[in-house]
């Protein structure tokens, strides 16, 4: 499904960061992440120039049309249209904070801070540490603010990052922590790539809402019944089953 840009602006040039967003890498519009990120803009309820942005990874831009041309970093686009970004990437890479994701964010400042945390593509990377990496966007969220995903399936044939993660195992760590799924769903890249085959790359797409500021629940990472295990793949790879 493509989500389109809300008629009513969210902020002073909305309509040319539009532009923007049709060439992205880890948010383009073949792999839907475009469309996750549009959406969660339009959910938050404010203005660019309003939101706070926590960004896994440093994500940079790519061209759709031309797939090896990398153009700005994501963080610089928001922050042109007035958002404040924080980006943390271990290879304190366009503009990033060098940070290990797999260890405890302790700033008391960034504490239930950011209107929008967004994962597109990091997290599966972090082959130790999963368990902290999800506790860290727990706890930067604000109360009522918007935590977005895009995860390797464990239905996909290529095998992507350390880990793969299930539809239902989404849906649990929801469960888990008293989050409100606002969307969620499969996507294979064949759909919108007419380069994929069909089952190469199929990722889960989630957008949750945070709703309570308890701490973060790590049944989905600990408890058998909850997870069903974790098991490992081909070439080490761990896939996440709900």
């Amino acid at each position: 499904m493509i989500y389109k840009l809300p008629s009513k602006p969210l902020g002073g040039s909305i309509k040319s960061l539009r532009g923007h967003l049709g060439r992205q890498m880890g948010i383009s519009a073949r792999n839907g992440c475009r469309d996750l990120l549009v959406d969660c803009l339009r959910l938050s309820g404010k203005p660019l120039p309003e939101l706070t942005i926590l960004e896994f990874g440093n994500q940079r831009l790519k061209d759709d049309e031309m797939t090896d041309l990398h153009l700005s970093a994501n963080k610089y686009v928001l922050e042109f249209y007035g958002a404040d970004v924080v980006s943390i990437d271990l290879n304190g890479k366009d503009g990033a904070i060098a940070f290990d994701l797999s260890q405890p964010i302790k700033k008391r400042r960034w504490q239930n801070k950011f209107d929008i945390a967004t994962n597109f593509g990091t997290i599966e990377h972090i082959e130790f540490g999963q368990l902290e990496a999800f506790a860290n966007m727990h706890r930067l969220t604000k109360l009522e603010g918007i935590m977005v995903h895009w995860f390797p399936s464990n239905n996909m044939k290529l095998f992507h990052g350390y880990w793969q993660y299930s539809l239902e195992w989404a849906k649990q760590l929801s469960a888990d922590n008293g989050y409100e799924i606002l969307k969620i769903y499969e996507h294979d890249k064949s759909k919108t790539d007419n380069n994929c085959k069909p089952g190469i790359e199929i990722s889960v797409q989630v957008i949750y809402q945070k709703k309570t500021n308890s701490e973060f629940n790590r049944k989905a990472f600990i408890d058998p019944m909850s997870q069903k295990g974790m098991k490992l793949g081909r070439r080490g790879r761990g896939r996440m089953r709900g």
